[in-house]
């Protein structure tokens, strides 16, 4: 089960993406003994976080992507209204929580009418690494890889593992537009490169393979896309209709 927490962030100024890592070290220092420790063990960390700003606001959304990650943060969360960082106390308002299974995100994504075109809002620094090195291009394997990773971990009774239907999906989907630059993700001393902005995709797939399509891009706003998401990167909105876009 996924359980998606958005709040608003009172603050005299915008905060940057960056600001999402303070945010989540605290979080964790506010959990109950053993569970931060239980998550990062089994790898691909089973929350995403991120900050962003719209329309003069500032938001922090956190995605809690299995059940070892809700028995640890939902409670916290529920009743949290501030957040002691290091640079002071942080008010927050919760505006949204909600949750659900894997069976009500397919029937939700599948019911979406849509037209071949889909666009992914890249909210916060992401990138993807590879041999080692970071990349901040928006290739569509990783984006899908990285989906279908994240979808495994939090709903391992419904994998997705055909390398075949994987193939099939990538050499129907093509850039058809962008607009991104690069910019960086602050993490303790280090500023990972990544990119923000917007990409659209148009797509000539079959019914079956275009609902797998929609329900990635559905996933994708809980699961966060590449590297690092439960620190703050990656973070993303999906228009699947064409009238969103």
């Amino acid at each position: 089960m996924i359980r998606s927490f958005l709040f608003q962030v009172d603050s005299d100024e915008l905060l940057p993406p960056g600001r999402a890592y303070a945010f989540y070290s605290c979080l964790l220092s506010l959990l109950p003994e053993g569970y931060a420790e239980a998550m990062h063990e089994q790898g691909e960390t089973p929350i995403s976080q991120c900050i962003y700003s719209e329309r003069g606001k500032t938001f922090w959304r956190v995605q809690l992507l299995n059940e070892l990650s809700n028995e640890g943060f939902s409670a916290t969360l529920q009743e949290l209204s501030t957040l002691p960082v290091n640079t002071g106390d942080v008010h927050l308002k919760l505006l949204e929580d909600n949750s659900f299974t894997a069976d009500e995100l397919i029937k939700k994504a599948r019911k979406i009418e849509s037209d071949r075109f889909f666009a992914i809002r890249f909210l916060s620094p992401t990138a993807f690494k590879q041999s080692g090195r970071y990349t901040v291009l928006p290739d569509k394997e990783l984006i899908l890889q990285s989906l279908m990773n994240k979808w495994n971990v939090s709903f391992p009774s419904y994998p997705l593992e055909d390398e075949d239907a994987f193939r099939m999906l990538s050499d129907g989907i093509r850039v058809s537009d962008y607009n991104l630059r690069t910019t960086r993700f602050a993490l303790k001393d280090t500023k990972i490169p990544g990119f923000i902005g917007n990409l659209r995709f148009d797509t000539h797939l079959s019914s079956p393979l275009f609902d797998i399509c929609k329900i990635l891009l559905t996933f994708s706003e809980y699961s966060g896309v590449g590297i690092k998401t439960a620190l703050g990167m990656g973070g993303v909105k999906a228009s699947i209709r064409i009238a969103d876009l």
